[in-house]
């Protein structure tokens, strides 16, 4: 597409030149016979008004680039020229023979650097990376009352330190270069995140008080922002690795602590507490009497029942309560006796029985008639019961369970036997 050019003066032919030849200006002057360069010859008047035209054409396309021209009612021209953008890339823009303003309005029009195209608003856009300022435009009534040229803006027009520049050839950036008197109270580097954050920007603070650095995932609600990084260092040592361990130094590692290779690592005996699927827990059996005062050993009583293997139709089922010193402990609590049919207790066995005249202690009550029941013991903490197991081919498996109130913290100990 060619370059418009908002006005064109008409080229004379030989003939209307020669017939105004010795014509008249305003002022009433013939004009001087003067060639606009050192001739050989003579020239004629026709020769000489088409040289004058040649150079105003040429004083025109280099005066008026980017200028804007009225050219009816409400619609301007703006010539074509040259500007460059942000990135340093040179555009040419090939001009416009009619763009229309707004009526009973004041516009601003520029060239977008986006679209190479004109546009216009009410004012300039924010960034000025982004636009090509040309001039204003005021119209009233469908005309064009005012143009302004604002073209020459492009001379001094200093791009903002948030344009989309693409470096610096500097090996450092100093914020607030200029600043000689008391240091800023904040200083950083935002980016907008647009309508998605919400009109909020990014923000890499600076706090002067504190001397401390914020990464912020918006500015103005202060929200702290993910950090994304395959380590992280203090004073030239990884802290932190990519897999989120982090590295302590030795001299955290206290009492029952100790420190390998930037962890911690707790002592165990592995004998009363263990480390068991990175976890720290008492071992199974780990806390015996001996780890008791003997005040605590004559207070805590427990229950045990014989281990039953007998092939007999009738074994009897010895319940001794005793505290963990190991001696008999007369109690008077409620020991609940069963019989069941597998080792988790969660049902009484089919044929075998318990008796309700134990020859030890006494009978309270059936918990389950024949299956389960409660017991006393006597003066000796012991409980005998008869258990019967007829026509058994199989395992039956005895459970002891302290009743409701019952201070026996070992109450569960199963005896098993097999009829054979």
């Amino acid at each position: 597409m060619p370059d418009t050019i908002a006005y064109t003066p008409a080229k004379l032919d030989n003939t209307t030149a020669e017939g105004r030849s010795g014509a008249t200006h305003a002022g009433g002057q013939v004009f001087d016979d003067y060639s606009l360069t050192p001739k050989t010859a003579t020239t004629n008047r026709a020769q000489r008004l088409r040289e004058m035209q040649l150079l105003f054409e040429r004083m025109w396309a280099f005066l008026m680039q980017l200028r804007a021209e009225h050219v009816s009612g409400l619609n301007i021209a703006v010539n074509p020229g040259a500007y460059r953008k942000s990135d340093n890339s040179d555009v040419w823009f090939a001009g416009s023979a009619s763009f229309a303003a707004d009526d009973n309005a004041t516009r601003y029009v520029w060239i977008d650097t986006a679209t190479n195209g004109l546009a216009k608003g009410a004012a300039w856009p924010g960034t000025p990376h982004t636009f090509v300022p040309i001039c204003r435009v005021i119209a009233a009534s469908g005309v064009v009352t005012e143009i302004r040229d604002y073209s020459n803006l492009l001379k001094c027009w200093l791009v903002a330190s948030g344009a989309a520049v693409s470096g610096t050839d500097a090996t450092t950036f100093v914020l607030d270069q200029d600043n000689a008197g008391a240091p800023a109270a904040t200083s950083g580097v935002k980016g907008n995140r647009g309508t998605g954050g919400a009109g909020e920007k990014w923000y890499m603070r600076w706090t002067e008080a504190s001397e401390l650095f914020d990464f912020l995932a918006k500015d103005t609600a202060l929200t702290l922002a993910t950090i994304n990084a395959l380590a992280l260092k203090i004073s030239g040592t990884t802290m932190v690795d990519s897999n989120g361990a982090a590295k302590v130094a030795a001299a955290v590692a206290g009492d029952g602590l100790s420190h390998s290779s930037g962890a911690l690592v707790v002592n165990v005996d592995s004998a009363t507490v263990e480390i068991n699927s990175d976890a720290l827990r008492v071992k199974d059996g780990g806390v015996t009497a001996a780890k008791l005062s003997a005040a605590v050993q004559g207070d805590v009583p427990y229950a045990t029942v014989n281990s039953l293997s007998s092939a007999d139709d009738t074994k009897t089922v010895q319940v001794r309560l005793k505290d963990l010193a190991g001696a008999a402990l007369a109690d008077d609590d409620l020991i609940e006796v069963g019989v069941y049919a597998d080792a988790a207790l969660a049902a009484t066995h089919a044929t075998a029985t318990l008796s309700n005249t134990p020859s030890a202690g006494t009978f309270a009550n059936w918990v389950t008639s024949n299956k389960e029941a409660r017991y006393r013991a006597d003066s000796g903490g012991s409980i005998d019961v008869a258990l019967s197991h007829a026509g058994v081919n199989g395992t039956v498996y005895v459970g002891l369970r302290s009743t409701r109130g019952g201070r026996h913290y070992n109450c569960q100990v199963v005896g098993v036997f097999v009829k054979a």
